[in-house]
């Protein structure tokens, strides 16, 4: 009883650490906004949230988009995550050292993710492989390859 006692306890403070609401695509900071105009003109926001750590007061921008792509912002408004959930992500947002390297060794493939870590990037391909690069922009590793096989025959 003790063990369930203490872990419900830390499974509540996790929880009320940070807890994210619900915002309208307006109350978005302004440079968000802006970022998502200028890269998704195609689609618009179908939900947006804010998550704020108690401790830091910093706080985290979720936002889904009407095709299904997911971003994630840092408060400071630079982008943490962008995930196309397997449709291809603007080149435009693909820093010019991973593209480069992408264009050279898989060149027949798109970037549908890129998530970045504190040290590490990582980059989706769309045929599944992960490639991780560091924050200079440096290759470091296949992370996973995931070959998808196109069915249309």
């Amino acid at each position: 009883m003790k063990n369930i006692f203490t872990a419900l306890l830390i499974v509540f403070s996790f929880a009320a650490n940070a807890q994210a609401q619900k915002i309208k695509p307006t109350d978005l900071p302004a440079d968000i906004f802006t970022f998502i105009q200028a890269n998704f003109k195609e689609t618009v926001v179908k939900t947006a949230s804010k998550e704020t750590k108690k401790k830091s007061g910093l706080s985290t921008y979720s936002i889904v988009l009407e095709d299904k792509t997911e971003l994630e912002f840092k408060d400071s408004g630079s982008w943490k995550k962008i995930d196309g959930k397997g449709t291809p992500i603007p080149v435009s947002l693909v820093p010019t050292p991973f593209w480069d390297y992408i264009k050279k060794n898989y060149p027949q493939q798109e970037v549908t993710k890129i998530d970045k870590g504190p040290q590490e990037i990582l980059v989706k391909l769309v045929n599944g492989t992960e490639l991780v690069f560091n924050i200079h922009g440096k290759f470091v590793r296949v992370e996973k390859v995931e070959v998808i096989e196109n069915t249309d025959k």
